[in-house]
């Protein structure tokens, strides 16, 4: 059983929004920024109250009202305009290029641009579905993208559900994920 797929930057893009939204660390950092900085802005608008009356704690005031509204649609587009660049930068050469999943009775093999693959089913430590893609994570921290449109639907549900089996991986959906 096999499956044939290309990858545009979008898929790219696409798993690198998710892999971060999922990340502790990003949640951290982002609430970290979203909430600290205001404090900040405040604390200094305080500080200069007593130093040069009460027209800078108003500014500050606003300044931090600013930053709460506005800082999530800001993150978000640095997040994609970062990933994109860098998606370009690392991945520019495969959009477009054409790669074969296949299900052997030891392994699955992957073959792309770069060369064929053998990977052990119990290599495979997690499968993602979101509403436009799957991912399958493995042992040593990459991914394989596998976009749902680009790829028969029935022939693809059958070969991740053959994928879960062979690995004793249970598919975890996400389907309401955004960005």
């Amino acid at each position: 059983m096999y499956i044939e797929f290309s990858l545009n930057k979008e898929d790219y893009l696409m798993f690198q929004l998710y892999s971060s939204s999922q990340s502790k660390d990003f949640r951290k950092s982002y609430l970290k920024s979203w909430i600290l900085t205001p404090f900040f802005f405040l604390s200094v608008g305080l500080l200069l109250y007593f130093v040069k009356g009460p027209i800078f704690p108003i500014a500050f005031l606003i300044t931090s009202i600013i930053w709460i509204i506005f800082y999530p649609i800001y993150s978000r587009r640095n997040k994609v305009r970062s990933y994109t660049k860098n998606i370009d930068d690392y991945y520019g050469n495969r959009f477009g290029k054409t790669g074969i999943l296949t299900i052997s009775d030891e392994s699955i093999i992957m073959e792309d641009i770069s060369g064929e693959t053998k990977l052990r089913f119990n290599e495979v430590v997690q499968i993602i579905e979101i509403q436009e893609y799957y991912f399958l994570g493995l042992k040593n921290g990459s991914s394989i993208i596998i976009p749902k449109q680009r790829v028969d639907y029935f022939t693809l549900l059958k070969f991740m559900n053959k994928i879960a089996e062979r690995t004793n991986v249970a598919i975890f959906k996400n389907l309401s994920w955004k960005w």
